[in-house]
């Protein structure tokens, strides 16, 4: 069945050009109906594969109707929503309908030519253009609001090869003079700026947020004369030409950039439909230029054949880029063993003592410290770290408008009296020493009197009766802290607090080598491990315990992910501040990044090997070379693929007998002398055990065929 509105009723009808997408051999019965908003409905009963019928050869049947409509090929009507019956007729006497999306169509018309022909004799971007252009005029492109996105994608794509051409509108200078004259009338307009900026207006808070730079369209360049118009529109068709003839040489190479660095500079992979729709656009066009035969296959088989390795990468983005979405969603939140080992070992807290070695940006905070001035041992040195200066905070304090300070006065904080929540921030937040009394008339500061334990008005965050409170009867009697997440679930009870700690703390891209789950065999060997030991906790056993329940991905370094831009190194391993344990120094410039002379204080940590310890620490951790092993749980290792990338912070689990105690590490640090690891500690044969690794913040994930973008 063909539903289709009637144009013009009173043009005459040109024969309809119907579509047979099976074999038109086989003898089959199809009605085929016009539903017209101007006349009655055209039915028309055929018999498909008569003799008598005459078949185009692009596999279309031609039917004149002796009707006067306005019918246009379906092939190139968009706007024509059309569903096709074919078979048996229902019981009421109507065919049975099977719409069919956008997709389902596209799929159709990629299993046929497009009946272009292509002069072979052309240049090879003429002939481009004009199996693009047959491209777009040869599909139904969706026109709703939810798929908008389908053309607006492939605009992009088109402007990335350099199919497509934006020619800006350049004027010349002395029109525009011209234009800007006096003419006799005077315009009042003097209230109203030349470009208005973006103004987004929150009613309830009563805030207004200013983007300067939003909502402005840069102008063309100034020009002189039609002239010089002439030359700078030539000079950006050149320049789309350039990129046409770049993406032609490596059609496999351009594909690959495009769906990996391009599209993450372009902020695409930020929208999950993106993730799949932009790999199955470039799937369409690729398949049909290489079943239009639009490239010779004497003179250009390398590009056919780089175009059909693209066609291999692009499946292969069709399954990982909706991974990467998957992955950074999941990893580390929703894994239970990096989540369990980041509430246990507490890296974030750890007290990173500033050396004698500091830097200069460090001196006058190692003079606070030194000085009594800042506590590290208490939640108010990162309070003060973070308070913006007195020129910063009086800008913040610019912006609070009167509806804020409104609400400041009008919100408290419910308490009651059967809760204890209200004594439980002191103990959190800091000392008695570490309280500030503030007035409670400034709007601005916050009162606090949570160290009282009092259940009046001075224990809120204001003078306001709790009775008056806006924010819901029910809120605070239903709110509370979640419970933290433990290893007790996937480890049970294990002897690993007392074992292990955090080691080398790194911030780096790495590939997934290998992946490799747990064995139900490991399991009953951790069992006789544990059991034989009688000198207390044994590492190596826990160890054990691990690779028996978690599944393992070995990680090594990728370091040419991504080139390194204006605003600095982004892009080489970084071993953070907070790090522990011997790590292989590199000289400035050889890619490797030392955050706070990290590169000195983590080698304090590791324990010498003097003789009179049964086993030599890990090798120093090469972050250029070295591989590590991650550990995850089994269900979230399922989303990963051998060969993409994860840039993340690498925690290593340590031994505790690996490390020396943070004492120590601070005396030295004060003597100024630092014990250099002996020779015995960088002999990999001393090491005994595995030492395993744990995912703390995940911030980029790469498909396997990531390739740095050149633009």
């Amino acid at each position: 069945m063909i539903k289709y509105d009637c144009i013009d009723s009173s043009s005459i009808h040109p024969p309809l050009y119907l579509h047979h997408f099976g074999d038109h051999s086989a003898a089959r019965k199809t009605r085929i109906s016009w539903f017209c908003k101007h006349c009655s409905q055209i039915s028309v009963t055929l018999q498909l594969g008569s003799p008598s019928q005459q078949w185009h050869q692009l596999q279309m049947l031609s039917i004149d109707l002796r009707f006067r409509h306005s019918l246009q090929y379906l092939q190139v009507l968009p706007s024509a929503q059309h569903v096709v019956t074919t078979g048996q007729e229902s019981s009421t006497g109507g065919a049975p309908s099977v719409s069919k999306t956008w997709l389902q169509d596209w799929e159709e018309i990629s299993t046929r030519k497009s009946g272009e022909f292509y002069d072979k004799k052309e240049n090879i971007t003429d002939r481009i253009y004009q199996a693009t252009r047959a491209f777009n005029a040869g599909r139904a492109w969706p026109k709703t609001d939810r798929y908008k996105r389908v053309r607006e994608q492939w605009d992009q794509f088109q402007l990335y090869t350099g199919v497509l051409n934006i020619i800006p509108a350049h004027k010349p200078v002395q029109d525009s003079m011209a234009l800007t004259e006096d003419d006799g009338f005077e315009d009042d307009d003097s209230g109203f700026p030349e470009t208005l900026p973006f103004v987004s207006t929150d009613e309830q808070e009563g805030t207004t947020d200013i983007h300067e730079s939003a909502g402005k369209v840069e102008d063309p360049a100034p020009v002189q004369s039609q002239k010089e118009i002439d030359y700078l529109r030539q000079q950006l068709k050149d320049r789309h030409m350039n990129r046409l003839n770049e993406f032609l040489i490596d059609p496999k190479k351009g594909v690959q950039v495009y769906l990996s660095s391009y599209m993450r500079k372009q902020g695409f992979h930020y929208v999950d439909e993106n993730l799949s729709l932009i790999p199955t656009l470039t799937r369409f066009y690729i398949k049909f230029l290489l079943k239009d035969e639009v490239f010779s296959v004497k003179s250009e088989s390398e590009i056919i054949a780089s175009f059909n390795q693209a066609l291999a990468i692009v499946e292969i983005a069709q399954t990982e880029l909706p991974l990467t979405s998957q992955i950074s969603r999941c990893l580390p939140w929703h894994d239970m063993f990096s989540g369990g080992c980041e509430e246990l070992f507490k890296v974030d807290n750890l007290n990173v003592h500033v050396p004698t070695w500091a830097n200069q940006s460090n001196h006058n905070l190692a003079l606070d410290v030194v000085d009594g001035q800042i506590d590290i041992n208490s939640t108010a040195a990162a309070t003060i770290a973070s308070t913006p200066d007195s020129e910063e905070q009086e800008a913040e304090d610019d912006i609070v408008t009167p509806t804020i300070e409104h609400d400041l006065n009008e919100r408290s904080v419910q308490e009651s009296d059967a809760s204890p929540s209200v004594s439980s921030f002191s103990a959190t937040w800091g000392s008695d020493q570490d309280t500030l009394e503030i007035a409670t008339d400034d709007v601005r500061k916050w009162d606090v009197g949570f160290d009282k334990g009092d259940t009046g008005a001075s224990a809120g965050w204001g003078v306001i009766d709790s009775a008056d409170i806006s924010w819901g009867e029910d809120d605070l009697d239903t709110w509370e802290i979640p419970p933290p997440t433990t290893l007790l679930p996937i480890l049970g009870p294990t002897a690993l607090p007392l074992t292990h700690t955090s080691g080398v703390i790194e911030w780096s891209m790495r590939r997934i080598r290998s992946i490799v789950h747990p064995d139900a065999a490991a399991a009953a060997t951790t069992q006789v491990s544990v059991i034989s030991t009688s000198d207390g906790p044994s590492a190596e056993a826990v160890e054990v315990s691990l690779h028996a329940c978690l599944s393992k991905v070995v990680m090594e370094p990728w370091i040419d992910w991504e080139t390194q831009d204006e605003d600095g190194d982004t892009a080489s391993p970084q071993i953070k501040a907070n790090s522990r344990g011997l790590v292989v120094v590199y000289d400035e410039g050889q890619g490797v990044l030392y955050e706070n002379d990290s590169d000195i204080r983590s080698n304090a940590f590791a324990v010498n090997d003097d003789g009179n310890t049964a086993q030599s620490p890990p090798v120093p951790h090469d972050p250029l070379k070295h591989s590590i092993v991650l550990l995850i749980e089994p269900e979230n290792a399922q989303l990963l693929r051998v060969g993409m990338g994860l840039g993340a912070t690498w925690i290593q689990i340590a031994r505790q007998s690996d490390l020396r105690s943070e004492l120590e590490v601070k005396d030295m640090e004060t003597t100024g002398v630092v014990k250099a690891p002996s020779e015995a500690c960088l002999d990999e044969s001393n090491v005994v055990g595995e030492r395993f690794w744990y995912l703390s913040n995940l911030l980029v994930v790469l498909p396997s065929y990531h390739i740095p973008s050149p633009y």
